[in-house]
């Protein structure tokens, strides 16, 4: 059984890993084109 204190941490890493992954969807842009890009859509996280 995992102690208070190792489950904590464990908790504290994966909310920084949320927050990383969080942030390089913000700062990322996706590009969706139709067929002979006759429509595009550009959107941001």
């Amino acid at each position: 059984m995992m102690n208070m204190q190792s489950m904590m941490k464990q908790a504290q890493k994966l909310q920084k890993q949320m927050q990383v992954s969080q942030e390089e969807i913000a700062n990322t842009t996706f590009v969706g084109k139709s067929a002979q890009d006759l429509v595009t859509v550009e959107f941001s996280g």
